[in-house]
Formats: C-alpha cells, sequence, structure tokens
C-alpha cells in the first residue's frame, strides 16, 4: 500500500523524505525541511542551513525533543491524537506514547529554543474514541520575527 502510494505522490512531484531533508527557496526566503520517520529514525541526514527556516516534519515529537539541537526551528508533529479524551480547562488524560495528563498532547509548545506544533489529526488509536477533542487538520502560516 505504501509503494502505491509512493508512486501517486511521485508522479505529483511531491518528495517524500524519510530521514531525509530538501531545501526550498520561495521568494527570498530559505527553507530546509527535513521528514524523521517514525521507525528507524536517523538524524543522519540532517544537514541545517543558518539562514534558512529549519523544519522538521516527524510523526512523534518525542523522537526529535530526545536528539533536539538549537539548529532546528520548529517541528511539526502528531501522534496524539491531542490526547483523544479531554476535558475543559485541564487538557488530555491520555495520549499515545506521552502517558498520563502530557505536555505535549496538542497545539504550540515551546521546548528549549525551539517549538513544536502538535496537530490531533484525522485519526484514532486503536480504540475508535475522542471525547471533546475534535478531528484536526491545520493550515499554518509561518511568519520569520
Amino acid at each position: 500500500m505504501l509503494d502505491k502510494f509512493l508512486d501517486e505522490i511521485n508522479k505529483l512531484n511531491i518528495k517524500y523524505l524519510k530521514n531525509d531533508g530538501d531545501y526550498l527557496k520561495i521568494r527570498e526566503n530559505e527553507l530546509y525541511i527535513y521528514g524523521l520517520s517514525f521507525y528507524n529514525f536517523s538524524f543522519k541526514n540532517y544537514k541545517p542551513k543558518d539562514k534558512a527556516l529549519n523544519i522538521i516534519i516527524s510523526h512523534y515529537s518525542k523522537n526529535v525533543r530526545d536528539n533536539i539541537d538549537d539548529t532546528m526551528d520548529i517541528i511539526f508533529s502528531g501522534h496524539t491524537h491531542g490526547g483523544q479524551v479531554r476535558f475543559p480547562f485541564f487538557g488530555a488524560l491520555l495520549a499515545p506514547g506521552e502517558g498520563y495528563f502530557p505536555k505535549f498532547d496538542k497545539g504550540l509548545k515551546e521546548y528549549k529554543n525551539t517549538q513544536i506544533y502538535i496537530d490531533s489529526g484525522l485519526g484514532n488509536t486503536l480504540m475508535d474514541l475522542r471525547f471533546l477533542n475534535r478531528i484536526q487538520f491545520s493550515n499554518i502560516t509561518i511568519k520569520r520575527q
């Protein structure tokens, strides 16, 4: 199934970043985007530029948090499903891979010298359950200061 998906995105000139990065220039803005594999993740090919906005895309932010360095400007991730079960004013009860009452469950978080954005996503875990936590698809605008 993954092979078919990769064939289709390749036809659209979309590059699959599996433990690999790519440089982009949009107008005068330089971007470096590094895609981290969920299983067998590696930073071996991580080659950020000083003047670029260095973006990490990782299914699970803990893989990045455990290996973070000052060159990483922002990390986009998911995996937690936003905690799936949430309570008003309190937040998530449990998040996959983050345990009970997780700090990194959903939204924009400050971590060391970077920011992590965790999306609650469209799917569920083994349990088909979401409580006070709708599915989410984010449209993000990045502005450099």
